[in-house]
């Protein structure tokens, strides 16, 4: 009797050294000959489904029992490897190319499981896609007798990096490194092919050592990988939004809630897995599965200090291992290229000055508190002001040294936006569009496509399309109408040039600047041949109406050019139509607020080039244009803050601080102290208060920015 119950322990000891899901089954060590016996009852080729028993030897027996079974008259079992939560894996012969394999089966109890073989087809799918030296190659895959489904893969040597977890922590750093860069290099590629691994954790890692310095990683197991749609839908209803995959201890905390996933969530598995090999323990750890998952969704993990406090870990790389792991996945590294990229640079900068590591001390504290909330927070916000105040003081004579003060131009800004908001669909417009795409079917058959009745029908169709907001598919009407037009009645008539003017609109309004820009500049030359640029006050009704054509269809080209942005070419435009609206007598054709937004986007062209004076003059001009209209007080406060810009680049200190004060309480009204906008401009602040000595200001500036920052991420 103790015989058998040492017999038992001993399957369950071996079956506990294959966590679920993880590919430890390619380690070559075989289980021992006396832990498997055969039972004679059961036949060698029962592949069916069936209830597993509890006990863990009768478990082995039969798993073992279907060595010598050859798949798809190609692949004979050798022996058994080992088993995971869904699967088994064989060491096997290849009878066609004489090699060593792996195959992996699905567990007999799951075949009659349509949820489980579909997961199963799909990680077979996944990993097939999948070309890289650090990712498992896949050689076959297809279902056996009883329908049993079957993968083939390489059959490697090496050690799970979980195991080597505790060797690791005796290498140098390089080594470790070298191991990450495999890992994100692997995800990289499965990530270009719209994959996603979701389950990232030691265990799914293998190492294959070539000498005593070097070793190849190879990712496996993708077995709750996702197949990252194309067109927004779920690959498959077996992995929709709102179930939870994954290993609690690597999951990113939108994994955790079931969320819809992207990249970045491997890139936090990819942090909890980096943590785990440098301390020796995972980043999170709770007492239960759901103690972890909370503790995933609210906690920061202890720094390497406190977790591992014999090993002294380069701040740089704590700061690369803590972004990885930030709760917000817009703090996080955007992609593996991006991780691994930092990585390399932090082996350049092994020898980093003390002015870096004074930088990084504050990128730590920085990250580690960020998932705090309340009035802890605002006590650490105010310790950490209290900390840098103290450093700043000490070294104001080197201050200037500690920041950059190099701000990105502000973007355009939307209260002169040459993008239009769509109309909303109406109810009508499925019923609309059916029957008028009905009769142009009808008219093109029996009339053609260049006839009268087939235009018109076109031109409802294309403005039934646009008046629903579906530019795009108006466009091609549009080019149809002005092609044929074009054929038919020549290039300058006044229908082919209202139906190439209506075209290049709708491109505008579809968001396809340059193909607008192009159709615009074909235009604008035969208009400017029709339009006398003589004083517009004194034309006739005719000579007026062409003029006006002339000045929109410039505009258009202009904006077209602006929106592509090929500022250089559009300020030669804006200029040309400023010329004109400075004949017409203002008062009588109410162009004044819209000259001053081309004065603005003069102003932006101007600016973007970085030639300042001249986008100096435009905005000024523009500024008393919106002072006289209290109807656009949101394009007077934009104007003023751009303006403030232009002369903090040109060092006009004090001109700019009058003008951001000015600005920024009228844009927190208006648009939100949150709004994208506001948060720019008070950085730009900081930076102008950073120039002219006023340190303390900046700093209590860029906490309120950072603040804000966290505020808008947690609402978004």
């Amino acid at each position: 009797m103790s015989e058998e119950k040492e017999k038992i322990d001993q399957a369950r000891s071996k079956a506990e050294q294959f966590p679920a899901g993880a590919e430890s089954a390619f380690l070559s060590t075989p289980p021992d000959a006396d832990d498997v016996k055969l039972k004679p009852t059961e036949p060698a080729h029962n592949f069916g489904p069936t209830t597993i028993p509890q006990d863990a030897t009768i478990i082995s027996n039969r798993m073992d029992s279907l060595v010598g079974v050859t798949l798809a008259q190609r692949y004979e079992l050798k022996s058994f490897i080992g088993q995971g939560g869904m699967s088994v894996v064989y060491k096997a012969a290849d009878k066609m190319l004489g090699k060593t394999v792996a195959v992996k089966l699905l567990l007999p109890h799951l075949v009659s499981d349509p949820i489980s073989f579909q997961r199963f087809q799909q990680e077979a799918r996944a990993a097939s896609s999948l070309s890289h030296a650090n990712i498992v190659t896949i050689y076959d895959f297809g279902a056996g007798e009883d329908n049993v489904p079957y993968i083939v893969m390489d059959y490697l040597e090496g050690t799970p990096l979980n195991d080597a977890i505790k060797m690791l922590r005796g290498l140098a750093l390089e080594r470790s490194i070298a191991i990450f860069v495999q890992i994100a290099d692997a995800l990289q590629c499965a990530h270009n092919n719209k994959v996603l691994h979701r389950d990232l954790k030691p265990s799914n890692v293998l190492l294959i050592h070539q000498n005593p310095l070097v070793d190849v990683v190879k990712l496996v197991d993708f077995g709750i990988a996702k197949l990252i749609p194309q067109d927004g839908g779920e690959s498959l209803h077996l992995t929709k939004t709102g179930e939870v995959f994954g290993s609690p201890f690597y999951m990113s905390p939108e994994q955790c809630r079931g969320e819809k996933v992207d990249a970045r969530a491997d890139i936090y598995s990819m942090g909890c897995l980096m943590y785990e090999v440098i301390a020796g323990k995972p980043p999170i750890v709770g007492g239960n599965l759901m103690e972890t998952l909370y503790k995933q969704l609210k906690e920061v993990p202890p720094s390497f200090s406190e977790a591992c406090p014999d090993k002294k870990v380069p701040e740089k790389l704590e700061a690369i291992v803590f972004k990885s792991l930030h709760k917000e996945p817009s703090m996080r590294h955007q992609s593996m290229d991006e991780l691994a990229s930092e990585l390399h640079q932090f082996l350049d900068e092994m020898e980093a000055g003390w002015l870096t590591n004074a930088k990084l001390k504050l990128e730590l504290l920085r990250l580690k508190i960020a998932p705090f909330v309340g009035r802890e927070r605002k006590l650490l916000w105010l310790l950490s002001a209290a900390v840098v105040v103290a450093g700043l003081l000490a070294v104001q004579y080197l201050s200037i040294y500690f920041k950059d003060t190099r701000e990105p131009p502000p973007r355009a800004a939307s209260a002169w936006s040459v993008n239009e908001i769509p109309p909303k669909e109406k109810s009508s417009y499925g019923t609309t569009v059916g029957m008028m795409q009905r009769n142009l079917k009808a008219y093109g058959l029996t009339e053609g496509k260049d006839s009268p009745r087939y235009l018109n029908c076109e031109q409802f169709l294309a403005l039934a399309h646009e008046e629903n907001g579906h530019f795009r598919e108006a466009a091609p009407h549009r080019k149809h109408i002005f092609e044929s037009l074009k054929a038919t009645d020549g290039e300058k008539s006044d229908d082919t040039l209202d139906a190439q003017w209506n075209y290049a609109k709708t491109l505008a309004k579809s968001g396809d600047w340059v193909a607008a820009a192009d159709v615009y500049s074909d235009l604008y030359p035969k208009v400017a041949d029709r339009a006398e640029l003589q004083d517009p006050n004194a034309m006739k009704k005719s000579e007026s109406t062409t003029h006006a054509m002339f000045t929109h269809i410039g505009e258009g080209l202009a904006n077209a050019l602006y929106a592509s942005e090929r500022y250089g070419e559009a300020v030669t435009y804006y200029e040309t139509l400023l010329k004109e609206f400075k004949k017409f007598k203002e008062t009588r054709d109410g162009q004044a607020a819209r000259r001053a937004a081309i004065l603005c986007r003069l102003g932006d062209c101007y600016r973007l080039r970085g030639l300042y004076p001249q986008s100096e003059k435009a905005y000024e001009e523009a500024l008393n244009v919106w002072k006289e209209d209290n109807q656009n007080s949101g394009s007077l406060t934009a104007t003023t803050r751009l303006l403030g810009f232009v002369h903090f680049q040109q060092e006009h200190y004090k001109r700019a601080r009058y003008l951001y004060e000015t600005a920024l309480p009228q844009m927190q009204a208006e648009l939100g102290e949150s709004n994208p906008d506001v948060i720019a401009a008070l950085r730009e602040y900081s930076q102008l208060m950073w120039k002219k000595g006023n340190y303390l200001t900046s700093l209590i500036t860029d906490l309120h920015v950072k603040e804000l920052q966290s505020k808008r991420q947690r609402t978004s």
